[in-house]
């Protein structure tokens, strides 16, 4: 199971082939790699919002644009957060695609972009 978090693929890493693990180099400067997996904020359900904290890591993290773009390749990740985006909004993202609108990875980029890191 590669989905949910970035945090999750990184632990899984160490059990892929080098090829695979080179693809995804981008895993080991991730904001969340020190978020207890036993008590994951990034596996929020439906309904429920991302704790600001939380939130905050994806908006500064340096590679949350890769997050991003792993959220919808090689297939869409359909629960959890990458880059900071809620499941529900990348399904709206593929919904308004397959309905003749942007793709799905253009609108997302443009929501982090719209999205920046709060003043602490």
């Amino acid at each position: 199971m590669l989905s949910h978090c970035c945090r999750t693929f990184s632990v899984m890493s160490d059990e892929m082939p080098k090829d695979a693990v080179d693809e995804f180099a981008w895993l080991d400067l991730i904001a969340c790699a020190d978020v207890d997996i036993a008590d994951n904020p990034y596996f929020t359900g439906a309904g429920h919002q991302l704790p600001n904290e939380e939130a905050e890591l994806c908006r500064r993290c340096v590679v949350r644009r890769d997050c991003v773009r792993w959220a919808f390749s090689p297939e869409p990740k359909l629960h959890g957060y990458f880059g900071g985006i809620p499941a529900e909004t990348r399904r709206q993202f593929i919904s308004n695609e397959r309905n003749g609108g942007p793709a799905a990875i253009e609108q997302a980029m443009e929501w982090i972009k719209n999205d920046p890191p709060r003043q602490l």
